[in-house]
């Protein structure tokens, strides 16, 4: 049987303007933002991981990407980057050709948002959705943390 599997985008509005389009994160995504940005990956869990996954909130969870743009702006700017391929067709080597990072870092914070509401949503919707997600990564955090003492 073949693989049927199409990437889904959604389209960003800014009111009656389409300024871009995103797709999910794969797992080679996830795990190399994780390998990039460490120190603020465990920052991040570090907040949760006192915490019995049965009890996060939904508020919680959402606050996520709110502290992830004050706390991490760059990998906020490479998680927007990557699920809209904004590397497609930069050329580094042109001067006058602005970063992609520069640019999403340039964008008002409520965009940003925006972004991150429909990534992580695209992300984690085939998973059980961000909490569970989290929750996951919470288990699988204490478990080799556990096993590595």
């Amino acid at each position: 049987m073949a693989l049927k599997y199409k990437v889904k985008t959604r389209k960003i509005m800014d009111g009656d303007d389409e300024v871009g389009t995103v797709h999910g994160l794969s797992l080679n995504h996830i795990v190399g933002l994780i390998n990039t940005n460490r120190t603020a990956v465990e920052a991040l869990f570090n907040k949760f991981q006192d915490k019995d996954e049965a009890s996060l909130t939904d508020e919680e969870v959402g606050s996520i990407g709110i502290e992830l743009i004050e706390q991490a702006p760059v990998m906020v700017a490479q998680v927007i980057a990557l699920a809209s391929d904004a590397y497609d067709g930069y050329d580094a080597n042109d001067e006058e050709a602005a970063s992609p990072l520069d640019t999403i870092m340039s964008m008002p914070v409520g965009l940003q948002l925006a972004f991150l509401q429909e990534i992580g949503d695209m992300t984690f919707s085939a998973g059980g959705g961000a909490k569970k997600m989290l929750a996951l990564a919470l288990k699988a955090a204490r478990g080799g943390s556990q096993s590595a003492s």
